[in-house]
């Protein structure tokens, strides 16, 4: 308890910080017990697909008969996470605190000079370090990783990381996972910035989907994706990784735990890395079978509390396993496990993108199909933790396959995805009841590109009441949807933004995300919520020179915007390559220290920039 005594005790002079605060801490005794671990944070793709807007009070929860519901959301590690995340922005727009960090951002800005980090000063606007050749990075739906050590202090060079997935198989000379430290430019003055922390070689797969840490970032979970079937009897393998420490120096023949995506190494080969491998189970409705099951699109989903991951596959097959990062890892083959979605007649087996765990009240699965086959395309399946259907097992949100997964949030209990609606673009709400009289639909521009998920403002989060906008891309057109009271609406034709001509076809978006950094320095007014994508270069997109480009919006005023703050090229010329999906790591006032990561596709790298330096 002394650890959030403390970390509560900073925060006592801000009423609404403290307040926030208090509701994370005031939980169960288990919880107690086992707080965050120190200021740690993880931002990986699941950070992006569960969320959590405000439960409210633990007084009001009661009044509603909502108590047990608040304390799973509240003990909830990605929830605490996210309020840590948040609460350290609030922090760090009210006061600086005491630590020397900000004792000398205190005297910098007394003496008339400008924030760390604002867009006064010098920035280095990013570096790429290379993880293979062009098309040999981080896929345009998947996620880099990033911890980030503690989150109260200035940003660690040793001991914070981004780890890059590598969507090109593994070899003596190419990493498949790569991970670099020492990340943050001016603050990092010993070494090389970026510094290939360990790049491995796990096996003759691709790493195209998503990684997931541990919540103390010792370990990282991942897939490696095998063909199975007839011609391949192993399939897709599961990866526990635990993390070498012993550095790169020191060994005989290789850098001990590989310095660059060209020279890996073997986890567990001249270093103390540890690479527990699961084959993934095939499975029919007419049960197991020797054939290996085949995952190019599903990540794994952690539910921490219980330490057990779920995973799809592309025969409509959901995996459960447990003992993940805290025991020893094993597929669960009894019961209802794995679960196989049902076929309906004349039609074809769904085809599972990743899964999403609900930590709030259903403590349900929820799983889209990417299939576009008869029956099966567009629908979301709910499964339980026994591994059985739910009473309503799935419900149709648009046709065609859903390209991403679905967002669900735990406080309001809705899950949100955007689809191809017939001839539109459509985002759908539906709750995790899977009621048909509950699903609303947002018909938006034509449809035919690839649409991957939005993004909540700050006001949705911040306001009490549920209430802001969603942001979502589709055909080269940013929109805008209006949620009240958790409930969204639809989108009006003022709630959009073209970011790019008609020639050359709609632009395919990345996923989006967002962050709120009340030390981000924009036209005289410090505190802004911004919003970034990646766009590909199909109709030539705004202000991107020609190619594929980042691209930045202020959408603090709630307002929909008029053009990004800025663009971000990546390449030049006719490239279609894109990016991957971005992380955000803090929003510390160290200078270097508030970064963006993704993939560029274009340049076979892994990417950070500056989020001032993205405006």
């Amino acid at each position: 308890m002394r650890l959030i005594d403390n970390f509560v005790g900073r925060y006592v002079a801000y009423p609404a910080v403290a307040a926030l605060l208090a509701a994370c801490i005031t939980m169960s005794a288990p919880a107690q017990q086992n707080p965050p671990p120190g200021g740690h944070l993880v931002d990986d793709w699941t950070h992006h697909h569960v969320i959590f807007s405000d439960p409210g009070t633990e007084q009001d929860a009661i009044k509603k008969g909502r108590h047990a519901e608040w304390l799973r959301i509240v003990n909830d590690p990605r929830y605490r996470m996210q309020q840590i995340r948040r609460a350290a922005e609030a922090r760090q727009a009210s006061h600086f605190g005491s630590d020397p960090w900000n004792d000398r951002e205190h005297d910098r800005r007394r003496d008339g000079h400008p924030p760390a980090g604002s867009e006064d000063e010098s920035i280095q606007r990013d570096w790429a370090v290379t993880v293979g050749a062009a098309g040999a990075s981080t896929a345009i739906d998947t996620y880099p990783a990033k911890f980030t050590f503690d989150v109260n202090a200035v940003p660690s060079c040793s001991q914070d990381y981004v780890i890059y997935p590598v969507n090109v198989a593994g070899s003596t000379t190419q990493a498949n996972i790569l991970g670099v430290n020492n990340l943050y430019k001016t603050t990092c003055t010993t070494g090389t910035v970026p510094n290939v922390e360990f790049a491995y070689n796990v096996g003759t797969g691709i790493v195209e989907t998503s990684p997931v840490l541990s919540e103390d970032g010792t370990k990282v979970a991942f897939v490696e994706s095998i063909q199975g079937g007839l011609l391949n009897l192993s399939g897709s393998i599961f990866h526990v990784l635990t993390l070498g420490t012993n550095g790169n120096t020191g060994c005989p023949s290789s850098p001990c735990n590989g310095n660059a995506s060209n020279k890996p190494v073997a986890p567990g080969t001249l270093n103390n890395a540890k690479d527990v491998k699961i084959l993934m189970q095939a499975a029919t409705l007419l049960g197991l079978n020797a054939f290996g099951s085949t995952d190019f699109k599903s990540s794994p989903f952690v539910d921490y509390t219980n330490d057990i991951a779920y995973i799809g596959d592309l025969n409509g097959v959901l995996h459960k396993f447990t003992g993940v990062f805290q025991g020893i890892p094993a597929e669960v083959i009894t019961g209802g496990w794995p679960f196989v979605a049902p076929v309906p007649l004349l039609g074809t087996a769904a085809s599972f993108g990743s899964p999403v765990f609900d930590g709030g009240a259903s403590q349900n699965i929820y799983v889209a199909s990417l299939a576009n086959g008869s029956n099966t395309g567009g629908q979301i399946f709910c499964v339980t933790t026994a591994g059985a259907a739910c009473a309503t097992p799935s419900i149709q949100a648009g046709t065609g396959g859903i390209q991403d997964s679905p967002i669900v949030d735990s406080t309001t209990e809705k899950i949100f995805v955007t689809n191809n609606n017939g001839s539109s673009n459509a985002l759908l709400q539906v709750s995790t009841s899977l009621a048909s009289a509950s699903l609303i639909t947002a018909n938006m521009g034509a449809a035919g590109t690839d649409l991957y998920d939005g993004a909540f403002d700050n006001a949705y989060f911040a306001n009490g009441t549920n209430t802001g906008h969603m942001y979502f891309c589709g055909g080269g057109t940013l929109y805008q949807v209006p949620i009240s009271n958790g409930t969204m609406g639809t989108a009006a034709a003022a709630t959009t933004l073209k970011l790019s001509t008609a020639t050359g076809g709609q632009a395919d978006c990345t996923p989006l995300t967002e962050v709120f950094n009340p030390n981000i320095t924009i036209s005289g007014t410090t505190g802004h919520d911004l919003l970034f994508l990646g766009v590909t270069n199909k109709g030539a997109p705004t202000g991107c020179n020609g190619g594929a480009c980042i691209m930045t919006f202020d959408i603090t005023s709630g307002a929909v915007p008029t053009a990004p703050i800025a663009t971000f090229p990546l390449a030049t010329g006719t490239t279609l390559l894109g990016t991957s999906g971005l992380v955000i790591d803090n929003v510390s006032t160290s200078t270097g220290g508030s970064q963006v990561y993704f993939g560029n596709l274009n340049a076979g790298t892994g990417v950070q920039a500056s989020q001032a330096g993205l405006q």
